[in-house]
């Protein structure tokens, strides 16, 4: 008998015992669901708000941030542009003065040059007048010269009246005072667009071209026929002439022309494939043929 062989009511015992001490296994999810829910991480909704909320603080930061970047570079812009106006405005008057300077050597050299003209003339006139008063002991030639010098004088009198009379500086004011006062441009705040100015053709023109009424000058002249809004009949004419040279150059002859383009210079037209199929059919090739071939002989 092996007394070392448990009984039967031991390994009932052992057993009933193995069963109590076996872990309970418990699922993933929920386990964490309710672990995260005794410790407390679900937010109630006023949390919920006040978190929301401390996002809106932080943008609002950022954009206050952003607003006083935005002011200093404002200022910086607006300072610059100021200063652009200036040196713009320095520019153009220094220019000015130059200008004005060149112009006032140029009229103190006609005036110097006029000055030497009127001086010449006055001695001449005096020297001809103490010739004068000694006619009658002049020879025939020198009689000859004195009268030719006193042509010579009554022909420069005609230089002498444009000189005394002529206007020594023009300008234009009208296109100038135009482009000061259209000189540059303040675009709006939102938006980079300048307004556009006319141009100073525009502006002597007195309107647009779209308020003009267009005249059309048209000629026909050796089967050439030729229209323009820009041309005069003279100047078509000319160009229709040129033409006729240019071809004649070429070997080209003028009776060419009407032939090709009609009698009125008006270009043939090109019949559609409607037209060209509306004539009388043609003899078709093949078998089932209803008009009769090339070929073919008439019964």
């Amino acid at each position: 008998m092996n007394t070392n062989k448990p009984s039967g009511r031991a390994v009932k015992v052992n057993a009933e015992m193995n069963e109590d001490v076996k872990p309970i296994r418990r699922g993933r999810g929920r386990g964490r669901q309710a672990a995260d829910g005794e410790r407390g991480h679900t937010l109630s909704p006023e949390m919920q708000q006040h978190k929301n909320l401390g996002r809106e603080v932080k943008s609002l930061q950022k954009l206050s941030a952003a607003l006083e970047r935005s002011k200093r570079l404002f200022a910086d812009q607006m300072g610059a542009s100021k200063d652009r106006l200036r040196a713009a405005y320095v520019e153009i008057t220094t220019s000015l003065d130059d200008r004005r300077r060149s112009l006032e050597e140029e009229l103190e050299k006609c005036e110097q040059q006029g000055e030497e003209f009127l001086t010449s003339r006055s001695n001449k006139i005096n020297e001809l007048k103490v010739l004068s008063n000694k006619a009658e002991t002049l020879s025939d030639e020198a009689l000859a010269q004195l009268r030719e010098d006193l042509r010579k004088l009554e022909l420069e009198q005609r230089m002498e009246s444009r000189l005394a009379t002529g206007i020594r500086f023009e300008w234009e004011p009208d296109e100038l005072l135009h482009l000061t006062k259209s000189f540059g441009n303040v675009p709006p705040l939102f938006g980079n667009h300048p307004k556009i100015l006319p141009t100073s053709a525009e502006q002597m023109n007195g309107s647009s071209h779209e308020s003009k009424s267009t005249k059309v000058n048209e000629i026909c002249l050796g089967g050439i026929a030729m229209q323009s809004d820009t041309l005069d009949a003279k100047q078509l004419l000319d160009l229709t002439r040129h033409i006729q040279l240019t071809l004649r150059m070429h070997g080209i002859p003028d009776d060419i022309l009407p032939k090709v383009s009609g009698e009125h210079g008006v270009m043939p037209t090109r019949r559609t494939r409607g037209a060209a199929t509306a004539g009388p059919a043609r003899g078709r090739r093949g078998r089932g043929g209803s008009t009769p071939g090339r070929n073919s002989r008439l019964t």
